[in-house]
């Protein structure tokens, strides 16, 4: 007879889908805006492409007044340590320690007279460059329709900005959905995996959920999504328009953030596939979809770039950007300088590179009064088993039977190992100058796990995929679920007491107005 659990299997991820999502919701409201992790360059893009601008030439493209406004009102806060003075400070929670006076108020608590007094001398110093101006359109596409929904509304005030990180609740309750599939399609009568990846997923604390940014949800989602077609097309011969939905999907995913390139691993396993089973390979039939697949990633990325190149001489937008940032391209010769190459080189591929990837990729990076967001036991708990986990999922695939599993393991590994090693190659390719604060000349390294986030399915997938085997051999399997519970339990525990200030913070949306400024 079957369990409660595989009886109503489907209506326990919908609650989880249900409970991530708000619990996304929730903390999205709690944070202030706007988080010192590009969040206001990424909001002035949605906010330009809602307006039906498109960028293509970084060094043309300021803070819209929208932004400048925004910003000022509801991420800024005011005092007046005497009747002639006016201050603003700028991101008084984020980027400022805690002062004993206690946190300045935001500008939008002032009386009007003082809010129009202190705009045109704030805007004034928010009229930057948008160095984020070239980064590709789906996301902002998506965003900006949203937000455009959300002025039809007449949303007032700094609620139009929540209701654009609003969106992430949505995104990530189909994520959500995704991993179960995922975990139920390939991996068939493992109850295990199941539920637990959906619900490791639903828990996940990485804080890139909460803001306004092309990181994530949508591109785990997206990711997810491709991934999914792409295997279902591996394991059984499909219809063609899904192999065009596998194709869409992939460009998708690389024009929301190029550094989901690891997805481009995964378009290699349909053809490889083919190469295996000699009588579909010569199949007319066949090889059209696989033609089709193709076409349906490169059309729309060559499309996308060869826009830029017209508008801008820049492809991909890549060079604008990190040159605005006072980065420049090692010669050939250079790259082996880096401290990978050196005879401490393993040991920083460990740490402070692999710890720094692994942690920032299960907490995120915000900081608060300029400390990061984490506790040094929890980020070497998720660096240490990461690595612990995914290295069993790899002694439990060889030993793997059921070809569905086979491909979805190695496929997973592949593409979170790609995705790891595109941050190393990145962190030997640059000089970092001195205008960044990470990376730097003096520690040139990619640690920040948001890049890849977009791996985010296949990598809870590997990681409970190893949990239990090593609970297998340790004669605990039985506690599989129960371990994957409390786990999700204490890191919500743990998020919630590490966000305790942004919950009090006077900047944020339950303290919000709905009465009040335009």
């Amino acid at each position: 007879m079957p369990s409660w659990l595989e009886r109503h299997e489907r209506v326990v991820v919908a609650v989880l889908c249900a409970a991530g999502a708000l619990r996304v919701l929730v903390f999205s409201a709690a944070f202030p805006p706007f988080h010192p992790i590009d969040e206001p360059f990424h909001f002035d893009l949605v906010v330009k492409y809602a307006s039906g601008h498109v960028p293509h030439h970084l060094g043309s493209e300021r803070f819209s007044r929208e932004t400048k406004e925004a910003i000022v009102l509801y991420g800024t806060g005011i005092s007046q340590p005497r009747p002639d003075l006016l201050l603003l400070h700028n991101s008084p929670e984020y980027l400022n320690p805690a002062p004993l006076e206690g946190v300045a108020p935001p500008v939008w608590t002032a009386p009007a007279a003082m809010r129009q007094a202190v705009l045109p001398w704030g805007t004034g110093r928010w009229d930057v460059v948008n160095y984020e101006a070239t980064e590709p359109p789906v996301y902002y596409g998506l965003a900006g329709a949203w937000y455009r929904l959300g002025k039809a509304l007449g949303l007032p005030g700094g609620h139009q900005f929540y209701w654009t990180r609003a969106l992430n609740g949505a995104l990530f309750a189909g994520v959500v959905w995704l991993s179960y599939l995922f975990a139920r399609d390939f991996y068939p009568g493992n109850r295990f995996l199941a539920v637990g990846v959906p619900l490791l997923v639903a828990a996940f604390p990485h804080d890139s959920f909460y803001g306004v940014t092309n990181d994530a949800p949508l591109a785990p989602l997206l990711f997810a999504a491709a991934l999914l077609c792409l295997l279902r097309i591996s394991l059984s011969e499909r219809p063609w328009p899904q192999y065009g939905l596998a194709g869409l999907l992939v460009a998708a995913t690389l024009l929301t953030k190029y550094s989901n390139v690891a997805i481009v691993v995964a378009l290699l396993i349909p053809g490889l596939a083919a190469m295996r089973r000699p009588s579909i390979t010569r199949s007319l039939d066949h090889a059209g979809k696989l033609v089709v697949l193709v076409l349906a990633v490169l059309v729309p990325l060559a499309a996308w770039f060869t826009r830029n190149y017209v508008l801008s001489g820049d492809a991909t937008g890549s060079y604008q950007r990190y040159t605005a940032l006072g980065w420049s391209l090692k010669g050939f010769g250079a790259i082996w300088d880096h401290p990978f190459f050196g005879p401490s080189g393993p040991v920083a591929l460990v740490q402070p590179f692999g710890q720094g990837v692994l942690a920032t990729l299960w907490r995120g990076e915000i900081p608060w009064h300029k400390a990061p967001m984490a506790l040094q036991s929890i980020d070497r708990f998720y660096a240490v088993s990461s690595a612990v986990f995914l290295a069993f999922a790899v002694i439990r695939l060889c030993g793997a039977r059921e070809r569905a599993e086979r491909t979805a393991t190695l496929t997973s590994a592949a593409t979170v190992v790609f995705a790891v090693a595109s941050l190393a190659a990145l962190s030997t390719l640059f000089d970092f100058g001195d205008r960044t604060s990470h990376p730097t000349r003096d520690w040139p390294y990619f640690t920040s796990g948001r890049l890849i986030v977009g791996v985010l399915v296949p990598f809870v997938t590997l990681y409970l995929y190893g949990l239990e085997w090593g609970l297998a051999r340790a004669r605990l399997r039985g506690l599989a679920l129960p371990v994957v519970g409390a786990l999700a339990i204490l890191i919500t525990a743990s998020q919630l007491i590490l966000a305790a200030g942004p919950f009090r913070s006077a900047y944020n949306w339950f303290q919000l107005p709905w009465h009040m400024l335009p």
